[in-house]
């Protein structure tokens, strides 16, 4: 009996020793675990600013994407424009010429369309002034005209 008891002490202890040594593992896998769920949130945090920047991003380029059609068209439009004008010239003579009032009008129209554009519009004006500079140069000697860069020829 007494060798059974000393059994059983021995086997208690040993229990006891297991029992701490899982108590000191479950602690450090709890503390491992809780570290595993603060880098998964500093992840998750991340993750979300990240997808937030890229939503503004995405708006950002759209709207970049956006402007540069509507740029794109409205340079297209004022090339259109000045070329029919441009084109219009001899057309207009001709349509004169021969009392044409149908094709008058269409250069008409399209005169009206550079009036308004011209009128309204101050970037347009500047463009176009650009756009015509060496041509003006060309024909008065000058941008305002005035043969100033024509020396005296006295």
């Amino acid at each position: 009996m007494r060798e059974a008891i000393e059994d059983a002490e021995d086997r208690l202890k040993f229990l006891e020793k297991e029992i701490q040594i899982l108590g000191d593992g479950e602690l450090e896998a709890e503390a491992r675990f809780m570290k595993f769920l603060k880098k998964k949130d500093d992840a998750m945090q991340q993750i979300e600013e990240l997808q937030r920047q890229y939503k503004v991003a995405t708006h950002v380029c759209e709207e970049a994407i956006a402007k540069k059609e509507s740029i794109e068209k409205c340079y297209r439009d004022k090339m259109l424009l000045l070329g029919d004008c441009s084109s219009n010239g001899v057309p207009a003579h001709l349509h004169v010429a021969s009392a044409d009032r149908v094709g008058l009008s269409h250069c008409k129209n399209n005169v009206e369309k550079f009036m308004k554009w011209w009128n309204e519009d101050e970037e347009f004006r500047r463009e176009y002034a650009k756009f015509n500079e060496i041509s003006t140069i060309t024909r008065f000697g000058s941008l305002d005209g005035t043969n100033s860069l024509v020396p005296d020829s006295c």
